[in-house]
């Protein structure tokens, strides 16, 4: 196996880490005073969170059950978004964190789920 090669699974396993702690992340800029509106794109980022999160178990279990049916293997720079955000979830659940802070990373997680899982 060369070095560039990528291994779906622990991609898709890094990808569903990194959604459930900006889940995680955005729970906690819900209970950071947010305005009425960063509160409404929070709840409303959560709820496509938990869609991304419940697709990328589904793209696992399909790879586990050796049925990667319509399961695009990730490219390489997904690879690296997937690496930086994971930096930035966790620098967000050391610091004070912030509702636009949290709905900042959360929607940059958000759209990157959403490309790896092809939704």
């Amino acid at each position: 196996m060369a070095e560039n090669d990528i291994i779906p699974e622990i991609v898709y396993e890094n990808a569903l880490a990194l959604v459930y702690d900006s889940i995680s992340v955005a729970r906690k800029g819900l209970r950071s005073n947010p305005s009425k509106e960063e509160e409404r794109k929070l709840n409303k980022t959560l709820l496509r969170l938990e869609a991304e999160r419940a697709d990328l178990e589904g793209m696992l279990d399909a790879l586990a059950d050796d049925k990667p049916v319509g399961v695009a293997p990730p490219t390489q720079a997904q690879v690296d978004e997937i690496a930086t955000l994971t930096g930035e979830v966790e620098g967000l659940t050391r610091a004070n964190l912030t509702a636009a802070g949290a709905l900042s990373v959360a929607s940059k997680v958000l759209a990157l789920a959403a490309a790896v899982s092809g939704g």
